[in-house]
């Protein structure tokens, strides 16, 4: 759910709009609820969207298992922003974190483990938009 405010009492044309960055692809439904400052609404019916987006939108680890560094290769679509990428031990203890900027398109990250003990870690991105990606895993050897 998102909430926009109004621009007040105006006899002019307002327009207002909204990005909904975690819908990845396929059909979402969106209603719309005005609210006025006093208290008044009007429920408008329900409306489906349909969009392609979630076909270009994937992202992966390799090589994998990896030794003293892996790439992270980041396909956005559209999108781009900050973001960072994560890695957590098997208890889910954060034991890396990297900062990067997400480029339209194809993004690539390098990281490098030789700090990092062998064994199981967890990899996540996070940022706007990127609510929708699953977790990968990754081997250090």
């Amino acid at each position: 759910m998102a909430r926009i405010s109004g621009l007040g009492k105006s006899n002019q044309l307002s327009q207002y709009n909204y990005k909904d960055a975690n819908h990845r692809g396929g059909i979402g439904y969106y209603k719309l609820v005005q609210v006025d400052y006093n208290g008044d609404f009007e429920e408008f019916p329900a409306v489906s969207i349909h969009c392609e987006e979630s076909a270009k939108f994937n992202w992966n680890a390799y090589p994998n298992p990896a030794s003293t560094y892996f790439q992270v290769s980041i396909n956005s679509g559209t999108l781009s922003d900050e973001a960072k990428i994560q890695m957590l031990d098997m208890t889910g203890k954060l034991v890396y974190e990297k900062a990067f900027i997400l480029n339209s398109g194809q993004t690539e990250v390098s990281i490098n483990t030789e700090n990092l003990a062998k064994g199981g870690y967890i990899l996540k991105v996070k940022g706007v938009g990127l609510e929708g990606l699953s977790p990968i895993k990754i081997l250090l050897k």
